[in-house]
């Protein structure tokens, strides 16, 4: 659990100036990160990667596309995933916070799509090195697929936090100051 204050812009930036000194995939470093870091930012973020998940579970759900997925993919468990999307809905509310836990910060790596590019491995190596560090400095870290999910298939999304018309958004990471201490 996260203690109720927000990560300071000084140790966010110090988090992305950090990564400059991380391997690449490609050693083309094309990454971008973008630091969502108001409750309210968050809180949007929060509700329309929600709304995106709903949609998109709705439609594989729907009554007219589960019988035909049941009979090209029979292994996968629709039904459950059908209870999962009724549970969601449940206890999604104002306020309520399913996708980003109320954490107070958000990293969001997004590049150019490219052809050939290598910007998914580039983000995932760098997300993964962003969230060590962010331990060494006592703070907490979360990977959030679902933010990803959500703005590679909402391009208002991506526009409402300033991700660049040609870029993908590869990888996020949920930021906070854990309530209990970080052993090192």
């Amino acid at each position: 659990s996260y203690k109720d204050r927000e990560v300071d812009e000084k140790t966010l930036l110090s988090l992305v100036e950090n990564m400059k000194h991380y391997p690449s995939a490609s050693n083309a470093r094309p990454l971008e990160i973008t630091i969502v870091r108001s409750k309210e930012q968050v809180q949007k973020l929060n509700d329309q990667t929600a709304q995106q998940l709903i949609k998109a579970i709705g439609f594989i759900t729907s009554p007219i596309i589960m019988p035909i997925l049941q009979l090209l993919a029979p292994k996968l468990n629709l039904p459950r995933l059908n209870a999962y999307k009724k549970q969601f809905i449940a206890r999604q509310s104002p306020g309520s916070s399913q996708v980003c836990h109320h954490a107070p910060s958000v990293l969001i790596f997004h590049a150019p799509v490219t052809k050939y590019g290598m910007a998914d491995a580039d983000a995932n190596i760098w997300a993964s090195y962003t969230s060590i560090y962010a331990n060494t400095l006592g703070l907490g870290s979360c990977f959030n697929g679902f933010i990803v999910t959500a703005m590679k298939r909402s391009k208002a999304m991506r526009s409402k936090f300033s991700i660049p018309a040609r870029h993908q958004v590869y990888a996020s990471l949920l930021i906070w100051s854990p309530q209990s201490e970080v052993y090192q």
